[in-house]
């Protein structure tokens, strides 16, 4: 069954090019942060931990995860 948020996504995909690309874009890099935090998470390391494992500033990583 399909609810009425998926059935308005794919009705708006329909309509609109533009849409239906920066939809899936965008779906894809949070599917992908998503999994980065928790394989942080599983890791057991802090967003400073993974920071300074980086060499990058805990910013960074706030940033994308």
């Amino acid at each position: 069954m399909t609810d009425d948020l998926t059935k308005y996504i794919e009705a708006r995909k329909q309509r609109s090019p533009s849409f239906a690309e920066n939809y899936d874009t965008g779906y894809k890099e949070f599917e992908y942060n998503a999994l980065l935090k928790q394989a942080r998470l599983e890791a057991g390391l802090t967003q400073d931990n993974m920071a300074k494992r980086l060499d990058t500033k805990k910013s960074a990583i706030s940033r994308i995860i």
